[in-house]
């Protein structure tokens, strides 16, 4: 933070309680937390009265309450300030641990106290104090605030003045730990307690008041609660890493340095910088405003977890199975908000989905390995990744989440590595969970929780108690299907809301789902389950006007277990309905009261459909998906798919998928034959993302030769592909790499000519590489022997560095499986069968079998 920064970031906060005849003006302290908002002190701004923002000392802004917190505890409050619009810089959010005695340091505020005040009339005007110090942790612990004890003393005031704080006016400044984390804003001055002690309200008392009203909070101001900074942590050391001292911190800074200069002079040594801590990670969404804790099986999920030996060799693995809308993943995420986990779990919380048919394992694993290492990868394998991933998790203490698991193959590549780490599977499929892991089933709610989600948000708890027999009844007839039961109180909130009695709503329901056929049906039977689905939404959506039911069955060209971004669906609404951006926000929050949406996200402007509601959905749309798939590509009004912007991310990892659903191949096959389609395509999803292009292309056209070549090259040169940094070195390695022999003079020739500026590249053939027997590269440690099954489908490679067997898949080039051994191994060949297999190894011989 700049001092430039700083500087319109702090305000002055002034409120007139007397009038215009008798002005009463009390001065507090701000901060810019938002474009347009200021987080202060309530206590600054409650009662009747002018509430003005002054800026830079002089330039006064209207300000209104936005939200306000309890006097008593939570002396906080939000203020919009009309007129002005400041750029924020990144801010962090931080949680004191009070369940030791220690100390965070680095602590500062800057706010406006009544000592620093120059004139009077016609409004205070004062000038700025900073306040440099550190919290303890153990003070005042049977109240929820902190003590700042600060290392300056204020002048004092004169001695006529009535008995009152030196630092008054400091209420509302906001205080840092370290470089831009928030811990909280200064309340008052408790003046028993001496001039060096300020009482501040950390922020984290925001979750002492009602949870809506904290909800609205943290949505207002953009924070991830679960996101917060541990202090003391990495706050309080190494923050100002090789002396980057900002205005935030010129004071401890400054001291900091001299410190290490004495240091350097005495011992004649560079002083070590800090150690830095890792941050803690937390990747899982918010839970659900309409969560019901289904006590059974989150006990039995998280006994599994907990009562495991941290320290085992391996890692620990537990699933959750059950079929669709049961409630897998709301139960991971309650697992993953869970006090105790997140403390057990030192270093953070992971999450990943994978869906039916996951378009780029690779980017996935990119995700992970760019959040533990700060370092972008770029990675043209699954096993390159898998490897990079291996090293990121090393001996730190994770727990994983793969959500929504189908096949064995996906799920692989996410147990490898991290033995201090436990992964949590969400699954359909009884058969991809290792044999080693825990297995929870996820069935049908218990009553009592059906009615409590059935009733949640309905308000007028006698009223419910009355009609508790129909709630049983209704929950009954929907097999207590969470899904179900979801979407019947989003119908019931929603006819409450428009100030229908309790007892007329639920007479309407039972009349139409009676209507409907919705009655008690097997839940263990697939079609008896989908048909009951159908059914429930038809009800739902009959609650929407004709036009936003069209709009919302539309929503089924988009793929599965994505989140697709706001922008996207306001581009397809457009041109079907006409909506703008305002008018697509409102149906998506209209969708989202009746349940029909999984998730509607302002904060990351996306949204994303249950599965089961998806299909529901393609079934509705029937022959007619393939026009909309049509309309929503030609709103883009391209001639050439290589045109389309890098800034279209979305667009770009599923475009080969809109141009099926749409029927248009043949747009496709051509596009994947232009080179600049084949650059952007690797430089924006990556490598693997082209070649699943490539093979989504042959799967339509299996005649195409060139197709056949154009993959086996991209497979053949992957490990380089992905090292370009820029379209001109994507394409030259294209053209240097992709025989023109094998391809065409004529498709070179076309691929030089629409070349993105200067490059260099081949006059003939490369050395070494340019044979046509390469299948693909391989990026791995060392490998000592390897051997190819008779059907050449697999490769089992031993390692020369390490422990292991690995077998490959070779048309995907990723790593099927791997064996782990206490020796290291020296050989390994096939049987002809290609099932079994033998290795040695210091220790003997491995007669193994591959399970398929």
């Amino acid at each position: 933070m700049t001092a430039a920064g700083l500087s319109n970031l702090v305000v002055e906060v002034l409120h007139n309680r007397g009038d215009d005849n008798r002005p009463d003006w009390s001065v507090g302290s701000g901060f810019f937390v938002g474009r347009r908002l200021v987080l202060t002190a309530l206590h600054n701004i409650d009662g009747s009265g002018e509430l003005l923002v002054r800026v830079h000392g002089t330039e006064e802004r209207p300000a209104v309450v936005r939200l306000q917190g309890d006097r008593d505890i939570v002396d906080l409050a939000v203020l919009e300030v009309s007129e002005v619009a400041v750029d924020i810089p990144p801010l962090r959010y931080g949680a004191v641990d009070r369940s030791v005695s220690a100390v965070v340091e680095r602590c500062w505020a800057v706010g406006f106290p009544r000592f620093k005040e120059r004139t009077h009339d016609p409004k205070p005007l004062r000038l700025s104090a900073q306040v440099n110090g550190e919290i303890p942790t153990g003070e005042n612990l049977d109240q929820p605030l902190l003590t700042l004890q600060v290392r300056r003393s204020p002048r004092p005031l004169p001695s006529s003045a009535v008995r009152e704080s030196e630092w008054a006016g400091m209420s509302g400044a906001t205080v840092f730990s370290g470089n831009n984390i928030i811990v909280g804003v200064i309340t008052e001055h408790h003046l028993p307690e001496g001039e060096s002690a300020l009482t501040v309200v950390p922020i984290t008392a925001l979750d002492l008041l009602p949870e809506a009203e904290a909800t609205k909070w943290w949505k207002l101001v953009g924070v991830d609660r679960q996101a917060f900074v541990r202090l003391p942590g990495e706050a309080s050391r190494g923050t100002i890493e090789a002396e980057q001292i900002t205005a935030t911190n010129v004071v401890s800074g400054l001291q900091y340095i001299e410190t290490q200069i004495i240091q350097q002079v005495a011992g004649n040594q560079r002083a070590p910088l800090p150690e830095k801590k890792a941050e803690w990670l937390f990747m899982a969404a918010d839970l659900p405003p309409d969560l019901v804790t289904r006590q059974e099986e989150f006990g039995v999920l998280k006994r599994s977890i907990l009562s495991q030996e941290r320290d085992r060799p391996t890692a620990i693995v537990a699933a959750l199975r059950g079929a669709g809308g049961y409630g897998k993943t709301t139960l991971a995420l309650a697992l993953c908000h869970d006090p105790e986990i997140k403390a057990t779990f030192h270093d953070g919380i992971l999450w990943v989905t994978l869906g039916e048919k996951p378009v780029n394992i690779v980017a996935k694993i990119e995700e992970l390995v760019l959040l533990l290492t700060h370092e972008q990868p770029r990675l043209t394998s699954v096993e390159a990744a898998v490897t990079k991933l291996r090293a990121a998790l090393a001996d730190r203490s994770y727990l994983l989440v793969i959500d929504d698991v189908w096949r064995s193959l996906d799920l692989t590549p996410f147990l490898q590595g991290g033995p201090q780490c436990t992964r949590l599977v969400t699954t359909r499929n009884d058969q991809v969970i290792p044999s080693h892991a825990v297995n929870i089933p996820v069935d049908a709610m218990h009553q009592s929780e059906a009615i409590q989600l059935l009733q949640t948000g309905l308000g007028g708890e006698g009223n419910i108690q009355q009609l508790e027999r129909i709630f049983q009844d209704l929950s009954a007839q929907l097999g207590e299907w969470p899904l179900l039961l979801s979407l019947a109180n989003g119908m019931l909130r929603q006819r409450v809301h428009q100030h229908e009695p309790l007892r007329a709503a639920l007479d309407y329901l039972q009349r139409a789902y009676r209507k409907r056929g919705v009655v008690a049906f097997d839940a263990k039977n697939a079609d008896a389950r989908s048909e009951a689905v159908a059914k429930t939404l038809d009800i739902s959506v009959e609650e929407l006007t004709e036009e936003d039911a069209a709009r919302y069955r539309e929503l089924a060209l988009f793929p599965e277990d994505v989140d697709v971004p706001l922008v996207t669906v306001q581009r397809l609404w457009q041109t079907t309905g006409g909506l703008d951006d305002v008018d697509t926000e409102d149906v998506c929050q209209q969708l989202l009261s009746l349940s029909l949406l999984l998730v509607y996200d302002l904060r990351a402007r996306s949204i994303r459909l249950h599965d089961v509601v998806r299909n529901y959905l393609q079934k509705k749309m029937g022959t007619r998906l393939p026009e909309f798939q049509r309309q929503f590509l030609d709103s883009y009004g391209l001639r050439r798919w290589s045109d389309l912007s890098p800034e279209e991310p979305y667009l770009w990892h599923y475009v080969a998928e809109h141009l099926i659903a749409a029927e248009r191949r043949e747009i496709l096959v051509a596009s994947v034959k232009e080179i600049r389609y084949l650059a952007k395509k690797i430089l924006v999803c990556g490598v693997p993302a082209l070649e699943r292009d490539l093979m989504l292309a042959l799967e339509q056209e299996h005649s195409e030769t060139i197709l056949v070549l154009l993959r086996q090259c991209v497979s053949r040169y992957a490990h380089l592909l992905g090292l370009g940094k820029t379209l001109g070195e994507v394409e030259a390695m294209l053209v240097a790499y992709c025989n023109p022999k094998e391809l065409g003079e004529a498709v070179h020739e076309t691929w030089e000519q629409e070349m993105t500026g200067l490059a260099l590249t081949a006059w003939h053939s490369l050395p070494g590489l340019s044979n046509s027997a390469l299948v693909r590269t391989f990026v791995m440690n060392g490998v000592g022997n390897c051997a190819i099954s008779a059907d050449g489908s697999v490769i089992v490679s031993a390692s020369s560095s390490g422990e292991t067997l690995k077998v490959w898949d070779c048309a995907q080039g990723s790593c099927l499986t791997t064996f782990y051994a206490d020796n290291q191994f020296t050989g390994c060949a096939w049987y002809p069968d290609g099932v079994h297999l033998v290795a040695t190894g210091a220790h003997g011989v491995y007669f193994l079998r591959m399970i398929w």
